[in-house]
């Protein structure tokens, strides 16, 4: 297959796992299997045995959506990453972590939150207050005040830049984005419990400095 262009801040993570002893591999698929798909667990996981596992997780979701995209056999795939980086080792680490299933589910879980339009990535509410200065006087006197909030969403859109939407709020927005937030969060707490109820797994997808 053709050479892979893959971010130069994968490189580091990458051949730290080929260059895995054959003990530590097997701990890691170990502990890969374990996490169920969790991004924590597989985070904590890859930080036993590189400097970032959050780094090297996102190198490895990236391999897998490759061999996805592509049906590429693994192991070429693995071939494609070495020859590109230059790095060396056998390679079937980084074969058995890409096909785990444990990393499937992890990636499957990344692609159905991020499957919409634009994904909101930061948010950020200003407050300030603005005088009110009474009408026909040359004068600067301040006659009142009144505050305004300002809703701030930094999202990321299928094609694109990222962009920001801004969006004025009085007191009572406040109160009902207040409300709804809460309720939500209720819905999440009863739907978590519900899914575990079946003896099925919550997937955490990436945050969204790592998307």
């Amino acid at each position: 297959m053709a050479n892979l262009n893959l971010p130069d801040k994968h490189r580091d993570a990458l051949v730290g796992l080929l260059q895995l002893t054959p003990a530590d591999a097997t701990k890691l698929l170990a502990d890969f299997e374990a996490s169920n798909g969790k991004y924590e667990l597989l985070t904590a996981a890859l930080d036993k045995h590189v400097d970032s596992g959050r780094t090297a997780l996102r190198a490895l979701i990236s391999l897998r959506l490759v061999l996805r995209d592509y049906k590429v056999p693994p192991t070429e795939l693995v071939d494609a990453v070495k020859e590109s980086f230059n790095i060396d080792g056998d390679g079937s680490i980084l074969v058995n972590l890409v096909e785990s299933p444990a990393l499937q589910k992890s990636t499957k879980a990344i692609e159905l939150r991020t499957s919409h339009e634009r994904i909101l990535t930061d948010s950020r509410i200003v407050s300030d207050i603005r005088p009110v200065f009474p009408d026909g006087e040359v004068g600067e006197r301040i006659e009142a005040a009144m505050v305004n909030h300002t809703l701030r969403l930094s999202y990321r859109a299928t094609e694109g830049d990222p962009q920001d939407l801004y969006i004025a709020l009085d007191t009572d927005d406040l109160k009902r984005l207040h409300k709804q937030i809460e309720r939500a969060l209720v819905k999440e707490s009863a739907a978590r419990e519900f899914i575990e109820s079946a003896d099925a797994i919550v997937l955490e997808p990436l945050e969204a400095e790592e998307q």
